[in-house]
């Protein structure tokens, strides 16, 4: 996935939501409770299994690789690459 600041990616399997603050040069893979990244949320979302952690509200997400990205949306899942 190609990102650009600003952009909102959700997360597929959960209410998750991100915001991209600082965008990496190269396109990355985003995952969320062990699932791609999405750009439109989905219809519904189902709730991640496992005990796998949660997405926290206004935390900061960042790395050299991937960029800087907040988090708008709680959700369970671990961000296994975010």
């Amino acid at each position: 996935m190609e990102l650009t600041p600003g952009m909102k990616p959700y997360g597929a399997v959960s209410s998750a939501q991100v915001v991209v603050v600082k965008a990496p040069a190269e396109p990355v893979d985003l995952e969320c409770a062990g699932e791609p990244m999405v750009g439109d949320p989905p219809a519904v979302p189902s709730s991640a299994s496992g005990d796998e952690g949660d997405l926290l509200i206004g935390k900061r997400y960042a790395d050299a690789e991937r960029g800087d990205r907040a988090a708008l949306h709680p959700g369970r899942g671990r961000t296994a690459d975010l």
